[in-house]
């Protein structure tokens, strides 16, 4: 049987981003750590960036986060693909000196 933990918070969590890595990972364009310990994989989203923003590009998807992996303690200082079992993953780092290898 499978189990699928579900969180519900009463606001959207806080993301202070502390790392940051570009990478073409399961429909994700970005990943970033944050001070809390999470790390967060972004994907494009269909809807466009309004227009006016910084170079006015308005064709630039928008980023929309795809999953909140919970698991450090401490901010997270290093992310990095790697690969697990056969398949393309990221490992991140925290302060402490915990490395996790998430295969989203």
């Amino acid at each position: 049987s499978l189990i699928v933990p579900v969180a519900a918070w009463p606001a959207p969590p806080q993301h202070r981003v502390s790392a940051l890595l570009a990478t073409t990972l399961d429909g994700s364009e970005v990943v970033s750590g944050g001070e809390g310990g999470e790390v967060c994989l972004w994907g494009s989203s269909d809807e466009t960036a309004p227009p006016g923003g910084p170079g006015d590009a308005a064709a630039a998807a928008a980023l929309t986060p795809r999953v909140i992996c919970l698991g450090h303690e401490a901010a997270v200082v290093w992310l990095g693909r790697c690969m697990l079992e056969g398949h393309a993953a990221v490992a991140s780092l925290c302060a402490c000196g915990h490395l996790n290898v998430w295969d989203p």
